[in-house]
């Protein structure tokens, strides 16, 4: 572990430090500075990687997240299925009521038609009694 722990510190301080100046702050008595830096960088590293969690642990937060957003979406699906089934029950509603009043105007017509034919009939009877009442009094003053 001290070895793999050395690795490190000497690749980020490759990275951080081209070899000549290495040498040069080396010379002047910065390694340990150098060193102190890279185990500081390791140290950032780490921690950060501790904070993200294992892959492991980052997949079942992402399968977490998924779940929620498949819940979310469900609800979203059945709130529209709601709101689908309330619009076409408003609408056998107004079609049932149009009918119901289309019935009422038919029956409104035929019994005006009855009415206005038994009304002719009412007058043309009394216009025969008013003939048959004319000729009377005609032949009754011819007579």
């Amino acid at each position: 572990m001290m070895l793999d722990y050395q690795e490190k510190i000497q690749a980020v301080v490759a990275q951080q430090v081209p070899p000549e100046q290495a040498a040069m702050m080396a010379q002047q008595g910065a390694a340990d500075q150098i060193l102190a830096m890279a185990a500081q960088q390791i140290a950032t590293a780490n921690q950060q990687a501790a904070q993200q969690g294992s892959p492991e642990q980052q997949l079942m937060e992402i399968e977490r997240q998924r779940v929620e957003l498949e819940k979310e979406k469900l609800g979203l699906n059945s709130i529209k299925d709601a709101a689908n089934i309330a619009v076409k029950n408003r609408q056998l509603d107004l079609k049932e009521e149009e009918q119901q009043i289309n019935a009422l105007k038919d029956g409104i017509r035929l019994a005006d038609s009855r009415n206005q034919k038994e009304q002719d009939r009412e007058d043309a009877r009394t216009q025969q009694l008013l003939d048959l009442l004319a000729a009377s009094a005609q032949q009754s003053g011819t007579i």
